[in-house]
């Protein structure tokens, strides 16, 4: 079910429901495409089904793996970004540094995918009214420039916006003090001269 609806605003968003809007995910997704759409995002990437293998056939890893290089090729000869989301195990659940391996789902989805962000809250960052955001993945780019920044997030009405420049420098110089704390450590207790 459509459990938030989004207004159109900058944009037009057009939402569609399997069973009442569309009769499948496949059909939903069809229409989807004559439209032409900028970005498509999918609710959880493991409701859709493979056109190539079937789900009793082989392990979910393959199985999902099979999912997401569908849903990639269709992305790259239509030129539209493709969104969806994981969820975590319970490592990166507690983690306050989600790393790639820290999703629940498959790793054929994470092996697959261009582009992986992991978005984090604390009641700090709640505070502020924002997510920080960190770069799991990026096949694009260089992975270390914004390894992490925060957005700005409207819980009620589920909006992300840009924050102001002062708050990404803020918080670069964060992680460089913390970074810098972590090389001083290691000199300090250097193992270097020792011989074995």
């Amino acid at each position: 079910p459509i459990e938030f609806v989004h207004p159109h605003k900058k944009s037009v968003v057009d939402q569609r429901e399997v069973g009442i809007d569309t009769l499948s995910f496949e059909n939903g997704l069809k229409n989807a495409m004559r439209q032409a759409p900028d970005v498509i995002l999918i609710d959880y990437i493991g409701i859709a089904a493979s056109s190539r293998i079937k789900m009793g056939q082989h392990n979910s890893y393959t199985y999902l793996k099979a999912v997401a290089e569908e849903f990639r090729a269709l992305a790259i000869e239509t030129d539209t970004a493709i969104w969806s989301a994981m969820q975590l195990n319970r490592q990166g659940i507690s983690s306050s540094d989600v790393e790639i391996t820290d999703v629940s789902d498959s790793m054929g989805i994470p092996a697959t995918a261009d582009l992986m962000l992991s978005m984090s809250r604390t009641e700090e960052l709640d505070n502020m009214g924002q997510l920080l955001c960190k770069q799991l993945k990026n096949r694009y780019g260089n992975r270390a420039t914004n390894l992490r920044f925060v957005v700005g997030v409207d819980l009620e009405k589920q909006t992300l916006y840009d924050v102001n420049q002062q708050e990404q420098t803020d918080l670069v110089r964060a992680e460089e003090t913390v970074q810098s704390d972590a090389n001083k450590f290691k000199s300090r207790f250097s193992t270097d001269g020792f011989k074995v």
